[in-house]
């Protein structure tokens, strides 16, 4: 679990600088990345590192669970921990954002300011991999978003979403299938990280 959660946090990491482990660096690779998430002022980065670091077991979850909820208090964030977030976790600003603890999403996801994934009966969306998500954006119930989806800003989703879409408005609508991987920022690879165990 300990292995697991600090790939998760070199995945974060990697989508912000672009920078990954090299072979020997270890202990002090791990210190790079804990000295931006607390003095690198990066809300975003701050926020999921704290996330991640609270599923970790002994006294490092403690703590991460405690920075966790003072974090959720400090951005107006609710996102429980347990909820399930893929690799490569980017918040370019962690502000107003409440994602239902049932809800699923894949790896590379880009989430903006003012996210709302909502679900009355703990069955909330499923959301793919290389996700790109704009601000204030609301997600109703069970749907289903498909990978390498683009979803505009002030949209309302309330029905699937096909692979490669982009979509819009209020009710979101389907208006391309162009390429934005340009929106994605820089995309994590497990098969990168030499020193992945799973």
């Amino acid at each position: 679990m300990r292995q697991r959660v600090w790939l998760y946090i070199e995945s974060d990491y990697y989508r912000w600088t672009g920078i990954l482990r090299n072979k020997g660096e270890g202990k002090f690779f791990h210190l790079r990345i804990l000295l931006f998430a607390l003095f690198g002022r990066v809300p975003g980065f701050t926020y999921s590192f704290w996330f991640r670091m609270a599923n970790a077991k002994g006294i490092l979850g403690i703590i991460g669970r405690w920075k966790h909820y003072k974090n959720k208090i400090r951005y107006g964030c609710e996102v429980i921990y347990s909820t399930q977030i893929g690799y490569g976790l980017y918040l370019s600003h962690p502000f107003a954002i409440t994602i239902n603890a049932s809800a699923v999403i894949g790896d590379n996801c880009y989430i903006n300011k003012g996210l709302n994934i909502g679900s009355k009966n703990l069955n909330a969306a499923i959301i793919g991999n290389n996700v790109y998500i704009g601000p204030n954006v609301c997600i109703i119930e069970n749907v289903h978003i498909g990978d390498n989806v683009t979803i505009g800003a002030g949209a309302v989703v309330v029905k699937d979403i096909p692979n490669n879409a982009t979509v819009a408005g209020n009710p979101a609508r389907i208006i391309s299938y162009k390429d934005h991987s340009d929106l994605r920022n820089k995309v994590w690879n497990c098969e990168w990280n030499k020193y992945n165990k799973e």
